[in-house]
């Protein structure tokens, strides 16, 4: 929605959606109007196909992920955007760009794409799940398909991303590429009342937040606590942990019912009250791409984070300066008895808190992409925008 409002500074916003996505009950809207699209969900469209198929794929460039849109989706898609002369189309996602890189080229020149997360082997197989046998051999050719895909990607109008290393991952770290663009995250809007109690250092709980529907989210957390949280119990024998989310999965489950110092929170109304009982967040990610939102809302609710490499993957954060970084149990227990000391414990919190009231703001995010809709007018000889579609 961040897109949406920045958009409408310029003109009317129309909805482009699946038709699965449409909410039970009615909502006010901001959209002028919404369109939703029938996809095929055909349970058959899977990396599992016959090679005879997946070679078809290879030479369409469209991996088993984007088989959704069948040929009539893609027409319609096209005549919608053609009747409605959209000055702007915005693209969340780069799976769902496939209807566009078949537009004519003037539409094509209109297009911003919010890639977020780069689809990296390491992340393919965690969403997907590894494969044995015949199906390795489909998956490996799958995953040669979508990179051929992201890259083709590419031809659209203006490609975002939210952090500069993926920027530079998809430019074949060219610097001079100039349809690429960086947009910040924005710090969530948490209202955090007078009362909240800003020095967590005192508290014995780490905190995990995250949607555990999403795979690397979910592995990691199950990682986290196999591998480093049943072991430190003899170094801090009253440390417990939180894990908050939505749809966690029944090994998860289990996992936090066999310990007492382990609390799993199910889909809570407001993540604050957890931010505000821990001693530090940790983010054990092994995967992914962008940039983790998590982060931010721990420097926005003034907790430490203690993270994983990959956990902090394109804020370019510095060790012992805005975070901790970990890696196996040796590490984490050498971080946490560091943050036990209470000046490091400060110099972090507000050094965390600094780089995001100053850098994933509304503001920037706002320049950001205002400096993508000048391009885009100057390309296309747009003078006006007077119409978006997302």
């Amino acid at each position: 929605m961040h897109f949406v409002r920045c958009l409408r500074r310029y003109g009317d916003v129309d909805l482009m959606c699946y038709k699965s996505h449409v909410p039970d009950q009615p909502l006010d809207t901001p959209f002028r109007k919404e369109f939703y699209i029938e996809l095929n969900t055909d349970n058959s469209n899977s990396p599992s196909n016959t090679l005879q198929q997946l070679s078809k794929k290879f030479i369409e460039c469209k991996p088993w992920i984007v088989n959704s849109y069948t040929d009539s989706t893609v027409k319609q898609v096209h005549s919608i955007i053609a009747e409605e002369n959209y000055d702007i189309i915005l693209c969340r996602y780069s799976v769902n760009a496939y209807p566009l890189l078949s537009l004519p080229e003037m539409y094509k020149k209109r297009v911003i794409l919010d890639i977020d997360d780069l689809m990296s082997g390491e992340l393919y197989d965690a969403l997907n799940g590894k494969k044995s046998g015949f199906k390795k051999i489909k998956v490996f050719i799958d995953k040669i398909i979508y990179r051929k895909y992201q890259k083709r990607c590419l031809e659209l109008g203006s490609i975002v991303f939210c952090s500069e290393q993926d920027r530079f991952i998809m430019s074949n770290k060219s610097t001079t590429v100039t349809n690429m663009y960086v947009v910040p995250n924005i710090i969530p809007n948490y209202s955090v009342n007078n009362c909240y109690k800003y020095d967590g250092k005192y508290n014995k709980n780490l905190l995990f937040v995250g949607n555990l529907a999403y795979k690397p989210n979910e592995q990691g957390i199950i990682w986290f606590i196999n591998e480093i949280f049943k072991n430190i119990k003899e170094q801090f024998p009253d440390i417990k942990l939180t894990v908050v989310g939505r749809k966690p999965g029944d090994e998860l489950k289990n996992l936090c019912l066999s310990d007492p110092m382990i609390e799993l929170i199910e889909n809570p109304p407001d993540v604050v009250p957890y931010f505000e009982q821990c001693l530090a967040v940790v983010v054990p990610l092994l995967v992914g791409g962008g940039t983790r939102i998590k982060i931010l809302e721990a420097g926005c609710c003034r907790r430490p984070v203690i993270t994983t490499l990959q956990g902090a993957y394109g804020l370019n954060l510095i060790e012992y300066k805005d975070l901790l970084y970990f890696e196996n149990l040796t590490t984490f227990v050498d971080r946490l008895r560091w943050l036990n000391v209470d000046a490091n414990y400060d110099y972090l919190v507000d050094n965390l808190a600094h780089i995001v009231e100053s850098n994933y703001t509304e503001s920037a995010f706002v320049r950001a992409v205002s400096t993508i809709i000048d391009n885009i007018k100057q390309t296309t000889k747009i003078d006006n925008i007077t119409g978006v579609h997302k």
